[in-house]
């Protein structure tokens, strides 16, 4: 967390700058000084916060594959969610995708790519309707995945994020009557 906090004493103006994590708790304080007394102190703050930086997030591992139909063609355009399953009580770790054009995807939680925490987890698979239909015609568009795929609860999706790399093959299917 940073913060910045600007108050008066005995009629002098200061600035007082806090940056705290989990583990650092900094705090710096200055008089209005020329502006070549405060590079040496923002310079230490800049370090020290840079120093500071960790990451209290679990690891992650690189998870990538595609999302296919039942037939074997790709599923092109759209996203997947995953998300953790844990204990009562706990908060799960998500990660997302997006669906490319030949049914790839790549999973990021918390930076692009990374993947996702290891362990067991449930997906949902959101396909883009088909534009050009909402165009065409004054209708919704018609869906293009089974609406099951599109909730946790429903889609039936499961996997196990191993401590490696990861690849999937997920496959859908069409909604019945298509």
């Amino acid at each position: 967390m940073f913060m910045m906090r600007q108050f008066k004493e005995s009629g002098r103006k200061f600035l007082t700058l806090h940056y705290s994590t989990s583990h650092l708790l900094f705090s710096m304080s200055h008089h209005r000084r020329p502006w070549k007394a405060k590079v040496p102190m923002f310079s230490v703050a800049l370090g020290v916060l840079l120093l500071g930086c960790g990451s209290d997030n679990p690891q992650t591992y690189p998870v990538k594959g595609t999302v296919v139909f039942t037939d074997g063609s790709p599923l092109p355009h759209g996203g997947l969610v995953l998300t953790e399953l844990v204990q009562e009580g706990t908060f799960p770790v998500n990660a997302r995708g997006i669906i490319g054009d030949d049914g790839s995807f790549q999973l990021t939680t918390y930076d692009d790519g990374d993947g996702a925490v290891p362990g067991e987890h449930r997906f949902l698979v959101r396909a883009q309707r088909i534009a050009m239909e909402e165009v065409t015609k004054p209708i919704v568009p018609s869906p293009v995945i089974d609406k099951r795929f599109e909730r946790f609860e429903t889609s039936g999706l499961r996997y196990t994020v191993q401590e490696t790399e990861n690849e999937f093959k997920i496959e859908v299917e069409r909604p019945s009557g298509v």
